[in-house]
């Protein structure tokens, strides 16, 4: 239900005042000065060499910028199940939508293992910082050959539309509720 997931690997070491919890570590800046045998913490994209453990080969999608301004979602896939009874038409725009952080489809990197695999969105948008260039912002979903179903939302406001006030829209309310009253219908492991 946000954006930016899974974008750092990193590794849990023993409390060092020995209060038994786990101790969350992880070099963004510096080199990593003691390497588990999981690897270095770093950018999940750059875990190994061919880049077979991005972000993107698990939720879908992956990061690629925090918005300048709050920009609208564009929809895409308007006759997928997700967005049932929304009313939405492939190029619809749900105000603000894309904001804080942002998610999108890099052709690039590994896809997901996934039986279909479906981008709900497409909101361009320009970044803070780094090249001067419009990026995109994805919603997907995709469900893989055990017939699991993995979101991910690809915004931070996605949430925010849930209720706030400034933010709140139906429409994402009823994506949001198709999406777990599926997730409900769906068998669990024994």
């Amino acid at each position: 239900m946000g954006a930016n997931n899974v974008y750092w690997h990193v590794r849990f070491e023993p409390d060092p005042r020995g209060r038994g919890q786990q101790l969350m570590v992880c070099y963004k800046s510096d080199t990593d000065p003691a390497p588990d045998a999981s690897g270095p913490t770093r950018l999940w994209r750059t875990v190994d060499s061919n880049g077979a453990k991005s972000e993107q080969s698990l939720i879908g999608i992956q990061y690629n910028g925090i918005p300048k301004a709050e920009m609208p979602l564009i929809v895409s896939a308007s006759d997928h199940w997700l967005w049932a009874g929304t009313g939405v038409r492939d190029g619809d725009a749900i105000p603000k939508i894309v904001g804080g952080e942002a998610d999108g489809w890099d052709s690039g990197a590994p896809k997901p293992a996934s039986v279909n695999h479906t981008l709900l969105s497409a909101s361009h948008f320009m970044a803070l910082g780094g090249p001067n260039w419009p990026r995109v912002q994805h919603t997907s979903l995709y469900e893989t050959a055990g017939g699991a179903l993995v979101f991910a939302a690809g915004t931070f406001n996605w949430t925010l539309a849930l209720s706030h006030p400034a933010y709140a829209d139906a429409r994402i309310n009823r994506a949001t509720a198709n999406l777990f009253n599926r997730l409900r219908q769906r068998p669990t492991a024994a």
